[in-house]
Order: structure tokens, then sequence, then C-alpha cells
């Protein structure tokens, strides 16, 4: 069994173009066999082997027709028939056509699971509580104290979403139980176009399809599509005026109904203007946590009276004087994990 001639039809319709400029084209040619009982699935694969002067295309090729060549057009669709009068002799058309939105050519690879993933952007919409301005100070009345109502404002972030063919339902538990509610620990490669910094994406969810199935040739393949949806903070790094819209951080209020007494009783000598002491030069090399940790032992815990409100402290715990501007600290409060091992 075997392919005998490749030729041209002489009967070719004239190409189709949209008002965008694309175009679709219609080739076809004749294709004659050595035996009648070809099947047009394997009476193709074999024309397109034959070769020839005016070779068949394979699926994805750009088109070519006697001199005219258009790189925007893909082979994407076969036409085969057998000749009612002659069984050796059949008609293949191929329809050349632009890529449609969302379509690459990598959609033709097989396995279904070597194909690169696909990168979209939507958007989430949420309310937040407001208790910083843009510059990161707190935000309280004229008498310094915190609003009745809290502040809140409208605001939206970006999502990207994306897609990839997995083989099996373990990849999916497994994107499910390292990436859900991570955020990413180290910088982040996305796409080759996007550098995320640490900890300003979180992975909202993993989802996956029902399986689906695809068939190239004799092969039929089963797969998955797993769908990350990744919301983005603004990417930016702190720098002098620290944000909790920065990253995905927790930025707490330093407030409470108790806290450290008078700080004096637990400055070292020479902390204070009117000291002086041999011994401030080991006070002055210990670390910030050597220091609170001092502070807190010299200093005594001390109540807010019964109904009355938390009060603002500085950054040993003790109680700021009124007035003062409030600080934040900020946690690292989720799992975080590397992001660059999401597939690609």
């Amino acid at each position: 069994m075997g392919i005998e001639s490749v030729v041209y039809s002489r009967d070719q319709p004239a190409a189709t173009m949209d008002k965008k400029g694309k175009a679709t084209y219609k080739v076809k040619w004749d294709v004659e066999a050595d035996d009648p009982d070809y099947g047009p699935v394997s009476l193709l694969r074999d024309a397109h082997d034959f070769g020839g002067a005016y070779p068949i295309p394979a699926l994805w090729y750009s088109y070519v027709f006697r001199g005219d060549h258009d790189f925007w057009s893909f082979a994407k669709d076969f036409s085969v028939k057998q000749n009612s009068t002659n069984a050796y002799r059949w008609s293949v058309e191929a329809t050349y056509s632009p890529i449609e939105d969302g379509e690459e050519e990598e959609d033709q690879v097989f396995p279904p699971w070597d194909r690169p993933a696909k990168y979209s952007v939507d958007r989430e919409v949420y309310t937040r509580i407001l208790e910083q301005d843009v510059h990161g100070w707190q935000i309280v009345n004229t008498a310094g104290k915190m609003y009745d109502e809290p502040l809140e404002q409208e605001a939206s972030r970006g999502v990207v979403v994306i897609q990839k063919h997995v083989q099996t339902l373990g990849e999916v538990a497994n994107y499910i139980a390292k990436f859900s509610d991570a955020v990413n620990k180290g910088l982040w490669h996305m796409g080759g176009q996007y550098v995320a910094h640490p900890r300003t994406a979180l992975c909202r969810d993993v989802t996956a399809s029902e399986i689906k199935s695809e068939a190239d040739g004799d092969d039929l393949y089963k797969f998955y599509t797993v769908t990350f949806r990744i919301a983005l903070k603004s990417n930016l790094s702190r720098g002098t005026f620290p944000s909790a819209e920065n990253t995905w951080d927790r930025a707490i209020l330093e407030r409470g109904y108790q806290y450290r007494g008078s700080k004096d009783s637990g400055l070292a000598p020479g902390e204070r203007p009117e000291q002086e002491s041999v011994e401030w030069e080991v006070w002055a090399n210990e670390t910030a946590q050597e220091r609170r940790e001092r502070l807190a032992l010299a200093a005594k815990t001390e109540k807010v009276p019964a109904g009355g409100e938390p009060v603002l402290l500085d950054e040993d715990g003790f109680k700021l004087p009124e007035g003062e501007i409030g600080i934040f600290t900020f946690w690292e409060t989720r799992k975080q994990v590397d992001f660059n091992l999401i597939p690609k």
C-alpha cells in the first residue's frame, strides 16, 4: 500500500480576507494511491510523507502556494474524500486560517502535558479597612485617637491565571497541597516577563478540570488542566514608608490594654543624659533583642483602667506619649514557597 502521486488540483478557490487583513485559504490536491482500500487517515499521513513537488502540509504549516507565502495563516483543518468513480483517486483539501484568540501553535504538541503553560490576567475587587495612609502613617483623628468607625475603602488588584495540562490527579493533589494559600518565598520570574518581589504574590487557589482526552493518530491522551489563581500586591519594596499594601505580610498597629511602665526605669546608665557609667560600653554593644529583654525585666507592667481605650506602644512596648504617631509591626504569617516551581 503506497502513494503514486500528489499534485495540485486544477480546482483552486480564491482566498478570503477579513477586515483586519487576515486571510483564509483552501488548497486542494489530487492524490493517487496503489490500493483502493486506503482509509482517509492513513492516506493523508502517507500523502504528506510522500512529499513531491507540491507536498501536502502537516498541521500548523504556514500557507504556501505557487510562490505565495503567508506566515500568519496555518494549516489547521483537512478534508479527505475518495473519488466515487475511481477508488484509487482521492481529493485532499487543506484549510489555512489565522490564529484565533487564545490559540497557539503549541496546542498541537503531544502529549498535551508537554505544552507550555498559558497566562492570562484577571482582577479581584475587595474592601479593606484603612489603618495607614499611603505614607505608612497611622490614621487618627485630631486628638490622636482612632476613629469610632473604621475607615473602609474599595480597591482592586491584579490576578494572574496560569493554566497547565498535567497527566495525573496525583500531580493535581501535590500542587494543591504545595501552593494553596502560600506566598512566593523569593523572587518569582513569571512567564519570563515579570519578576515579583518576595511575598507579593499569593496563590488564592489551585483547581483542576474534569478529565479531558485528545487523539493524535492512533494515540489517545487523557489529562487534566490545572489552574492557578495568584493575586498580586503592589510589588514595591517597603522603602522608607512601610505599607500593608506592599506585601502579603500582616501590618498590625502596636497598641494594647497593657504596657510597660516608666521607660526610664529600664534605661542603662548613659542612656539618660544625667547618668554615666563605665558599664555604658557593655550596654552600647547589646543587640536590639537583648535591649528589649533588659527593658522588659526592668519595667513594671501596667494596665489601662477599666473602660479605657487601648494605648499606643513604641517598639519596646512602652506607652507612647500623647500626640505621637503609632507604629506598625509586620508579621510574615503565610506559608512561603518557591513559586518558580509552578509548572511552566
